[in-house]
């Protein structure tokens, strides 16, 4: 496991460190000097593995027992170079927001990821639970990790330029089910608006680079 502290200022790094003592030689913790966005600490962590596949969650997420057997399963396949998990909201019940997010969520992995995932064609592996193969990966890292759009660096939709990448060099990628993964929504009206926001134009940016292909 390599647990990855993006340059935080509360006591982040406090519980990286206890939890890595508690479990010498399985958790590997690094703190980055500085906070450098989501895309640079998965790069990160993508140098320090050695294993063929690797599995990328959030830090606001909760993985059901049976995610992680789940998500790897599909590489069975030799095409498959990255595999999406299910999403679902882990404060559902917290207001209507959260409610509204666990319906947009619903039709959102279990219709549509699951309609792209026949034809081996997922548009985004969530950055909540995502699995990748390390052959398909490590040759995109290096583009995917300096893209700009119209002249400046992207720092937002790491997750799905990442899948666009893997596509775009002839993989696929599908949709898991049975990897459930929880995670936390913004419960007031401008967090969410900025999330969602931040999400779209991941969207339309993803969507001009990829219509070509």
């Amino acid at each position: 496991v390599v647990a990855i502290d993006d340059g935080s200022r509360d006591d982040t790094w406090q519980h990286i460190q206890a939890v890595a003592a508690a479990f010498p030689g399985r958790v590997t913790a690094i703190k980055q000097p500085q906070n450098g966005g989501k895309r640079a600490a998965l790069l990160r962590g993508f140098a320090e593995v050695s294993s063929e596949v690797v599995v990328t969650v959030d830090s606001d997420s909760r993985l059901e027992p049976d995610a992680l057997r789940g998500i790897v399963a599909p590489f069975a396949r030799p095409e498959v170079g990255a595999v999406a998990g299910k999403v679902m909201v882990l404060n559902r019940w917290d207001n209507f927001l959260t409610r509204c997010m666990s319906a947009r969520f619903f039709v959102t992995f279990d219709l549509m990821r699951a309609a792209q995932s026949r034809f081996g064609a997922v548009l985004c592996t969530p950055g909540a639970l995502s699995a990748y193969r390390m052959t398909a990966l490590r040759p995109v890292l290096d583009a995917w990790s300096r893209q700009t759009f119209l002249g400046t660096a992207c720092t937002i939709a790491e997750d799905r330029a990442l899948t666009t990448w893997l596509l775009r060099t002839g993989w696929r990628s599908v949709y898991q089910s049975t990897a459930v993964v929880r995670t936390l929504m913004p419960t007031a009206f401008d967090r969410m608006v900025r999330m969602m926001l931040r999400w779209e134009r991941g969207n339309v940016r993803e969507n001009l680079v990829l219509l070509p292909i």
